[in-house]
């Protein structure tokens, strides 16, 4: 399990890695962000998800982060055969100009060999999701009207995607 972790990053998973819940301790990440978040917050784990908090934007969901993701409430969800834990939140990185939707997703279990808790984490972006969130409303408008004609119902599935930050296209498929 832990070789496809480290072996199998997605193209839009900006963090991914392992850590010790018991111990409180970062003990590997993948940092795709061009942030160097691990030399800049430090491999104690509470002091990594608090400094990777402050990218979020709204206060709210960056608290709602913290009280999922530190080290108690992990914890403690574990202790309640909790294994899998998902947020979905807004973020800004300091080297971009625009901020993004996030999946963050850490999975809980017992290493075999110590017993200690150990945290895989996933942080990844979802460029589709993106899209729909931040396309124009005339355009919103315009996918209503086409899924209103009844397009999927005769066989043919439009969909939407993003080139760049203006160039929509409305794709055909045949099904």
């Amino acid at each position: 399990m832990l070789f496809n972790h480290y072996k199998s990053i997605a193209p839009n998973e900006i963090i991914s890695g392992h850590c010790n819940v018991t111990k409180d301790v970062i003990i590997d990440i993948t940092d795709t962000t061009k942030n160097d978040l691990l030399d800049h917050f430090g491999y104690n784990r509470d002091d990594f998800f608090t400094g990777v908090a402050g990218f979020i934007v709204d206060e709210g969901e960056r608290q709602q982060f913290l009280d999922k993701f530190l080290t108690k409430p992990m914890a403690k969800a574990y202790e309640r055969e909790e294994t899998k834990h998902e947020l979905e939140c807004f973020v800004q990185l300091p080297n971009e100009s625009r901020g993004r939707y996030v999946h963050v997703n850490v999975i809980l279990i017992s290493s075999p060999e110590t017993g200690d808790v150990m945290g895989f984490v996933c942080a990844r972006y979802d460029r589709e999701e993106d899209f729909q969130r931040t396309f124009p409303a005339s355009c919103k408008s315009q996918l209503r009207f086409h899924r209103r004609c009844g397009f999927k119902k005769t066989g043919i599935r439009w969909s939407l995607s993003m080139k760049g930050p203006v160039l929509f296209l409305l794709r055909r498929e045949v099904l």
